[in-house]
């Protein structure tokens, strides 16, 4: 957090602490890399390659996109130990990305692709007092479409065990944010349209998608959630949070320690 705030910071903090402490203060070694998350990432690669292909008006074919999967996969293999549970294999795996990345092009209607993994870095400012923390928020957004009715549409693409739930998507910090640097950026909230692409999993292999919004109200406990994080690290208020994220936290040596 020396020169900028993201949302994986304020999520992970918000998760455990004490991860945060390890991840980002410590900078500590990843003795493993869980295999969700190598996964999700090489998916998230290969719909990366399909939209950047649509900016170009090439409809990318689906042997295209397992390579792009299968490439960033055995990167991730030769640099880092995967940890892999439930009987899963590397192999398993790429039969699960094959299913998942077909059904993705089965279902998909894009857009008008503006942007891919769009950076960006605002202003963290109070909407209410313009009170400034000093500290940009920065990070990307995945997707931002135009769509026919000239809505802009801004995306976050997900891999998924099961759907989500309505909670899940009109209360999700991850879109909040998506909101807030749209709406410093000059956009109305009005014009907007916050979504969740998830690619389910585990034998379902479909293409869910959910529409929601956000309001004033939403981007102010924003604000206020990234400020008392912001606040909680600076006092190095660093404490151990049980959940079920324990078992693939490659720290949980080094909390057991602590």
């Amino acid at each position: 957090m020396k020169d900028h705030i993201s949302y994986t910071q304020i999520s992970t903090y918000l998760a455990c602490p004490l991860k945060y402490s390890f991840q980002y203060v410590e900078q500590a070694a990843w003795p493993f890399k869980p295999e969700g998350l190598v996964f999700g990432s090489a998916i998230h690669q290969a719909l990366e390659h399909y939209y950047l292909g649509r900016q170009e008006s090439r409809d990318v074919p689906i042997p295209e996109l397992v390579a792009i999967y299968d490439a960033a996969w055995e990167k991730e293999s030769s640099e880092n130990t995967i940890q892999f549970k439930n009987g899963n294999t590397a192999e398993k795996l790429l039969q699960s990305a094959e299913a998942m990345l077909k059904a993705f092009k089965e279902s998909v209607q894009p857009g008008e692709v503006l942007a891919v993994e769009q950076p960006f870095s605002v202003d963290l400012v109070d909407p209410e007092s313009g009170e400034s923390l000093g500290i940009p928020l920065a990070g990307r957004i995945d997707l931002v479409e135009r769509l026919e009715d000239q809505t802009i549409a801004v995306v976050d693409q997900k891999t998924a065990a099961r759907a989500y739930d309505k909670d899940k998507v009109e209360q999700d910090l991850q879109l909040t944010a998506y909101s807030y640097v749209m709406a410093r950026q000059g956009h109305t909230l009005d014009e907007l349209q916050l979504r969740f692409d998830v690619l389910l999993k585990n034998g379902s292999y479909k293409l869910l998608s959910y529409k929601t919004s956000r309001t004033m109200d939403d981007l102010k406990r924003f604000y206020k959630i990234a400020a008392s994080v912001l606040r909680a690290v600076e006092a190095q208020a660093f404490y151990p949070c049980r959940s079920w994220m324990c078992s693939d936290c490659p720290f949980a040596d080094k909390c057991a320690k602590w």
